[in-house]
């Protein structure tokens, strides 16, 4: 499985911050997003979203306004 072994380790890093709606912050140390380099539109993006035991690609886009997190990940 992806995810806390291998997303939350050395040196990717990924923090598991949560995400906001309207003032609530919402399963913060559970749950992340991430922008893709994939727009969408020139309105939306894709992005990257992980639990604790899951890594959710997006099927859509979502607004490009939104502060999602952005991490530089380096293949092989």
């Amino acid at each position: 499985k992806i995810g806390t072994a291998v997303f939350r380790s050395w040196p990717n890093n990924f923090l598991f911050s949560g995400y906001q709606t309207g003032v609530t912050t919402n399963r913060r140390g559970a749950y992340g997003r991430y922008w893709s380099s994939t727009a969408m539109s020139t309105q939306n993006a894709y992005y990257l979203g992980l639990d604790t035991s899951n890594v959710l690609p997006s099927t859509g886009g979502v607004s490009k306004y939104r502060g999602l997190s952005v991490r530089c990940v380096i293949g092989p």
